[in-house]
């Protein structure tokens, strides 16, 4: 039998919404500190791989052993940080919306499941005065099925006009749409808008379709729409049917200093040829980029009667055609470039290029390409070969023998950098050295300071290549004659000592 104590114990259950809420901001503090933040800053060549400077090299290759890359927050995730968490109950939202600095990433989806525009708002106004990151986007599986893209640029005009009057605090503005009709013209939209902490602006698109065109609008030219803009990205044709507005930009000195290009296939119901686009970067005669991407770019080729200008430093091509390199590389003057990065594209002979990159990086070149046929009159300092499928012991040996009277293939090369190939000998490595290295006088005590290297070999690295452990004869070897060697995960620095 029961006790009358025993009888008067009610246990009580314990729910989420008890948690002091003080208690509740500690917990959600440690959380938002340990979210990844928003980069504005995304260097499309970054440091790490220009190879400037007396230890540029061996950045290089400490960065490929060592990664240390920054992991982006997945926007679509539904555990995104504070979405997820306020959705909970009211409690928790009411927690999270005391805490402005937990906002400042917004986060607005034009789907088949949008986000509300009360809502939207709301995300807006809980950052309160903090400066914020907008992503306008969509998910993969919530595609409109009818009328994407009616629907899509509803949704799109609608957010952009929630977002006016908070612009000016926005730091980053990136718009991802389905169709490039989508769009609304920058320069309308933002019309009397100041927006000085605007510092990147992406908007991408994946199908090109002809929408209104409100060329008649009523602009003024006296629009004060002035971003203090570093980074833009946009898509092809956007680029060119707003390249005069991208260009008064540039007049009124904004500090843009990378551009991206991307995404444009010429079709039967769209103009736009090479000449148009080369046309556009022409008129833009301001145009001092410190970076620039041209990204999966299809321009139909045409007779030419202009010279552009590219007044880039490092400049990456990703995913075009061989035909667009070819015609790039003959008909535009690059002015500076130092970094030429090359990645997934057929190349032809990089000899076109009339201003000579001192690096030179290619990436996950196909094995129906001419490696060497494409690199051999290049006379830059820097090769960066990086999954290069038809690379093998061959082109190592076609780079130890002269041409004749003009030198060796690449005849200016003093760093090799060999990064994830396919399958070589050390022997073939070996000879390369020995060749090129010939005249180089090792029995001089300061060689490693005294040589003009290049074609001597001054520095090498192996990362990942599928070779193994290097015997203590060979790497003794490469020592000898190298003045900084690397081998797969291992490496080894040898520097002279000033006396």
């Amino acid at each position: 039998m029961k006790t009358a104590t025993e009888s008067l114990t009610v246990v009580q259950k314990t729910s989420i919404t008890d948690l002091p809420p003080e208690l509740l901001s500690i917990i959600f503090k440690f959380v938002h500190d340990s979210t990844t933040p928003i980069r504005v800053e995304k260097d499309i060549i970054p440091i790490w791989m220009r190879m400037v400077g007396p230890e540029g090299f061996q950045q290089s290759v400490t960065a490929l052993v060592n990664p240390t890359i920054l992991d982006e927050p997945n926007l679509k995730s539904p555990t995104l940080f504070p979405y997820s968490l306020a959705a909970v109950c009211s409690f928790w939202c009411d927690v999270l919306c005391s805490h402005p600095e937990f906002w400042t990433l917004v986060v607005l989806f034009v789907d088949s499941n949008p986000t509300p525009l009360r809502d939207a708002s709301l995300f807006l106004e809980w950052s309160e005065k903090h400066q914020i990151d907008v992503f306008i986007t969509r998910r993969d599986g919530l595609r409109h099925a009818f009328y994407p893209d009616r629907h899509e640029k509803c949704q799109i005009d609608a957010l952009l006009h929630i977002l006016k009057p908070h612009l000016h605090r926005c730091r980053s503005l990136h718009v991802d749409a389905h169709s490039s009709s989508s769009y609304p013209r920058i320069y309308k939209t933002f019309n009397g808008i100041q927006v000085p902490h605007l510092k990147s602006m992406e908007w991408i698109c994946e199908a090109h379709t002809d929408g209104e065109d409100d060329s008649d609008s009523d602009d003024d030219s006296e629009n004060e729409f002035e971003p203090g803009l570093r980074r833009l990205v946009i898509d092809g044709k956007n680029f060119c049917k707003h390249s005069e507005e991208l260009n008064y930009w540039m007049d009124r000195h904004i500090p843009i200093k990378q551009l991206t290009i991307a995404q444009y296939t010429t079709g039967k119901n769209n103009g736009y040829s090479l000449k148009d686009f080369l046309d556009c970067v022409d008129a833009m005669d301001s145009l001092m980029l410190e970076q620039l991407k041209l990204e999966s770019l299809q321009f139909a080729s045409c007779p030419l009667d202009v010279e552009p200008i590219f007044r880039s430093q490092f400049v990456h091509l990703e995913d075009v055609s061989e035909a667009f390199i070819a015609d790039i590389s003959k008909f535009a003057y690059f002015d500076g470039l130092s970094v030429l990065r090359i990645t997934r594209c057929p190349l032809p002979g990089l000899h076109n290029f009339n201003a000579v990159p001192n690096t030179l990086i290619l990436e996950d070149i196909g094995s129906n390409v001419n490696l060497l046929g494409a690199v051999t009159a290049w006379d830059g300092e820097n090769l960066w070969l990086d999954r290069c499928q038809s690379f093998s012991g061959l082109f190592l040996k076609a780079l130890r023998h002269r041409r004749s009277q003009v030198g060796y293939p690449c005849n200016e090369m003093r760093r090799l950098l060999l990064y994830r190939l396919p399958k070589f000998s050390i022997v073939s490595l070996k000879k390369l050295i020995g060749r090129r290295n010939e005249y180089v006088r090792y029995s001089q005590p300061d060689w490693k300071t005294v040589t003009v290297f290049g074609p001597a070999i001054s520095h090498l690295a192996v990362v990942q290549c599928g070779k193994g452990k290097l015997s203590a004869k060979d790497e003794e070897w490469f020592r000898s004659r190298l003045v900084e060697f690397y081998w797969s995960l291992c490496f080894f620095f040898f520097t002279h000592l000033f006396r």
